[in-house]
């Protein structure tokens, strides 16, 4: 099982005002042989990617970054 975590913090940079603090999370478990290299990274890479998406489809992020 793996698991990735991130507090985002978007700013405007011209005012510092902070407009979206969120933390974000992928996971992701594969029933496999552990404790090979490949295993691990595999694992690690989907939890990124869940991650990435979530921050990428969150309409919070979007409307934060649209008014920058």
């Amino acid at each position: 099982m793996g698991t990735v975590g991130v507090n985002l913090k978007v700013v405007n940079s011209k005012t510092n005002e902070v407009l979206l603090t969120q933390p974000y999370q992928g996971y992701y478990n594969e029933k496999s042989m552990g404790g090979y290299v490949g295993t691990w990274e595999r694992v690690m890479n989907m939890a990124l990617e869940r991650m990435v998406n979530q921050v990428s489809t969150d309409p919070k992020f979007i409307k934060a970054l649209q008014t920058i």
